[in-house]
């Protein structure tokens, strides 16, 4: 039992690092990181699954079009002052 207390501090820490700097990007920056991991999970799904690669794409660009109107008109960028 305590062989394993150095993994999980060890994993602890890189949990901990990995939190502070998800908190440390903007919101800007994460939805435009949502844009493409969303059609890499789509053409993934498309592959692996039955389900057509037009079907996922087209599903990934809705939620591509969802990021933008959220960046735009929901929650548009001010100017920091």
């Amino acid at each position: 039992m305590s062989d394993l207390l150095p993994q999980v501090r060890e994993r602890n820490d890189v949990l901990g690092s990995l939190a502070t700097v998800l908190a440390s990007v903007a919101r800007p920056d994460l939805t435009l990181l949502a844009i493409p991991i969303a059609f890499v999970l789509a053409l993934s799904v498309a592959r692996v699954t039955v389900v057509p690669a037009h079907g996922a794409l087209a599903t990934a660009s809705l939620v591509g079009l969802a990021a933008i109107l959220d960046a735009v008109a929901v929650n548009p960028p001010t100017e920091a002052g």
